[in-house]
């Protein structure tokens, strides 16, 4: 596991100590959002939120929702909030708060940890993946404008953080 936090001055790098979760069958988003819960001190696998998100076969046959996501994480205490994001400022904005991103791709969750200014690049914890290598921020970019056809996702960004860090992005 791949975990610890950077910063490098005049804000040009920033990698939070997120651990990687591999996520179950579908279980993307339970495994993500298991990731910043982790990261803010409060371990639940990402099998107890699935339940807490329907059960595991309602994941397995739907998927996560970002609603369902949003309302659970606030059950839990946090203070939650949706974003369009659209540039790569108000990332590193949030990185620079300390503050992880779930990143709410077409059929996909995602965290993304961190980020470099030259040349772009973001840190990107995917639980689909074992290894979470820094991505070109174009390449990311471009597959988090991908529209789905069920959900809105595009550009969707949820940060979820304790009440006591509350801003705006």
């Amino acid at each position: 596991m791949e975990s610890y936090d950077t910063e490098v001055t005049m804000n040009r790098k920033r990698i939070l100590d997120i651990p990687t979760i591999k996520q179950l069958p579908k279980h993307c988003g339970p495994a993500s959002l298991s990731m910043i819960l982790a990261y803010w001190n409060q371990p639940i696998t990402q099998e107890d939120l699935a339940e807490l998100l329907g059960g595991k076969e309602h994941i397995i046959e739907n998927g996560a929702q970002g609603k369902r996501i949003v309302e659970l994480a606030e059950n839990l205490g946090y203070h939650v909030t949706k974003h369009y994001i659209t540039d790569f400022e108000k990332i590193t904005e949030t990185i620079n708060r300390g503050v992880p991103i779930l990143a709410q791709l077409p059929h996909h969750f995602c965290v993304i940890r961190g980020y470099e200014s030259e040349p772009k690049l973001l840190w990107v914890n995917d639980p689909a993946r074992t290894k979470n290598n820094p991505r070109p921020y174009t390449e990311f970019q471009t597959q988090w404008a991908r529209p789905s056809l069920k959900y809105r996702t595009k550009y969707t960004g949820i940060v979820i953080e304790p009440r006591h860090l509350k801003q705006n992005l």
